[in-house]
């Protein structure tokens, strides 16, 4: 399979996908602060809905770039799904923090700082309502680790 490439035309204007969560915060904060015209880019943001949304219009050419989960980028270079291109990473805007968050429905005291855990979902929790986790996206390092 041919991977199409992306046209290499010097662009006026650059056309940058965010979803508005806290990790967009570098991209909002150099255009409040006019870094991007400080540099001489031209960029116009473009607040997308999920994940999939980047993906879709990364792939299709209606961005230029976005801050994305890493993962989306990998799956789209790789040919993961039947949507595959070039794609490229210059920067990583996070530490990768990620974090399993439980319900209000757990007791802390119970789990403690994850060793509890496993006895507590295997004696305590609902037999009636199976434990479950969720991820952002399929090719999130959430749902990869």
């Amino acid at each position: 399979m041919e991977i199409p490439a992306r046209q290499q035309n010097a662009k006026q204007s650059l056309r940058l996908g965010y979803v508005p969560l806290s990790d967009c915060a570098p991209i909002a904060v150099a255009m409040e602060m006019g870094i991007f015209t400080r540099y001489g880019l031209k960029v116009s943001l473009s607040r997308e809905l999920g994940w999939a949304s980047v993906r879709d219009k990364m792939f299709y050419g209606d961005l230029d770039a976005a801050q994305s989960i890493a993962g989306i980028a990998f799956a789209l270079g790789m040919g993961f799904t039947e949507l595959r291109c070039e794609v490229a990473v210059p920067l990583i805007l996070n530490l990768h923090g990620n974090a399993i968050t439980l319900s209000n429905e757990f007791n802390p005291a119970d789990i403690g700082k994850g060793e509890g855990l496993p006895r507590f979902l295997t004696n305590s929790w609902k037999k009636e309502r199976p434990f479950t986790l969720a991820a952002t996206h399929r090719f999130s390092s959430h749902h990869i680790l």
